[in-house]
């Protein structure tokens, strides 16, 4: 390494939805960034030669390079405007080709969680307002789309209320979402999108998986106690709990034996 610089590229506006500026794949066989109405595509190996590849997505706010090995996959949030709803898209990056689309009649941002290995997209769609004025926090949806094209569709909750949080496990064998009025629940659902395992209701708003996927913390950080759970995600079973009041951050060994 010299340190030497290789390119640079000029962005008129820092916003959070724009962060990180250039997405990379696993490999870091290539890199992204967008700009107004398209996705520009690198050379990982050589990113100071240029763009290699353009992908067209008209209105796009936000993406999100698909996680694992080629093909890779874009996700692309269109913010609404001029009274048009917002939308989700997925799209091909060697090709371009649209994977698939879905309009979001209620939602001003979104966040997108890729399965580990890029088979399927999970899009958590947030409104600053709540249409039922039941909560003041607005309100949010949970979306899944597989990487083929074949399944789209809401993720159906048990419980009313926002989300609080959505993780998938490390190895990819499932994801949790929090969700509800407080107490709010948890749910393990499968890799297609099937609730598996509840794990019943409490002050929670935070999960963090263990890096090697079995054990998983239900916490209650933030404007909430501390109150964390530990749960043995292979045998669907507490093994533990702890007051961690007033917890700023945190996180697990490597060896996944200490949080």
């Amino acid at each position: 390494s010299t340190g030497e610089k290789l390119c640079h590229f000029h962005n008129k506006n820092l916003e959070r939805d724009r962060w990180p500026l250039i997405q990379w794949s696993d490999d870091e066989s290539i890199a992204v960034r967008f700009v107004s109405n398209e996705v520009h595509v690198y050379d990982g190996k050589n990113i100071a030669g240029g763009i290699t590849k353009k992908v067209l997505v008209q209105g796009v706010s936000k993406i999100a390079l698909s996680r694992g090995p080629a093909p890779y996959r874009i996700a692309s949030f269109i913010a609404p405007r001029k009274g048009n709803p917002a939308k989700v898209q997925m799209h091909h990056v060697s090709s371009g080709e649209l994977i698939s689309s879905r309009t979001l009649m209620r939602a001003d941002s979104a966040s997108f969680k890729w399965h580990p290995n890029g088979s399927s997209l999970l899009t958590w769609a947030t409104s600053e307002t709540d249409a039922t004025n039941k909560s003041y926090y607005g309100e949010s949806n949970l979306f899944f789309m597989d990487s083929l094209g074949k399944t789209d569709t809401r993720v159906d909750l048990a419980k009313e209320g926002g989300i609080y949080d959505v993780a998938w496990a490390p190895n990819g064998q499932g994801f949790v979402v929090i969700y509800g009025y407080m107490p709010a629940q948890a749910t393990l659902f499968s890799q297609k999108c099937e609730p598996v395992f509840d794990f019943g209701t409490g002050s929670r708003n935070t999960i963090s998986f263990s890096p090697h996927g079995r054990f998983l913390v239900l916490g209650g950080f933030g404007n909430l106690a501390g109150y964390v759970e530990f749960w043995d995600k292979n045998k669907r079973k507490l093994v533990g709990t702890a007051d961690m009041s007033c917890t700023t951050s945190y996180s697990w060994s490597p060896c996944s034996r200490y949080f």
